[in-house]
């Protein structure tokens, strides 16, 4: 019982930043507004946790990001409608 109560705590701590940060993802895609103090607290606290690995990938434009993974923007597995 004793070692299973450290795993339990691990999981718990990377599960609620993981949600903190998803949370700031989906406020930040959603456009929510940022005047409102719930998202701009939320989007802070985001931004804190992701902040250490900020600038680990760099792109100077969004071609060279789908390049660099062998994606193209015609190789999706959605067919859109011209």
């Amino acid at each position: 019982m004793g070692a299973g109560l450290p795993a339990r705590l691990v999981q718990f701590v990377v599960s609620v930043v993981v949600l903190i940060i998803v949370a700031g993802i989906l406020l930040v895609v959603l456009k929510a507004n940022p005047a409102n103090s719930i998202v701009s607290e939320v989007h802070d606290w985001a931004h804190s946790l992701a902040g250490p690995f900020n600038g680990m990938f760099s792109f100077h434009s969004a071609n060279t990001a789908l390049l660099s993974t062998g994606a193209s923007p015609r190789s999706s597995t959605c067919s859109w409608a011209a």
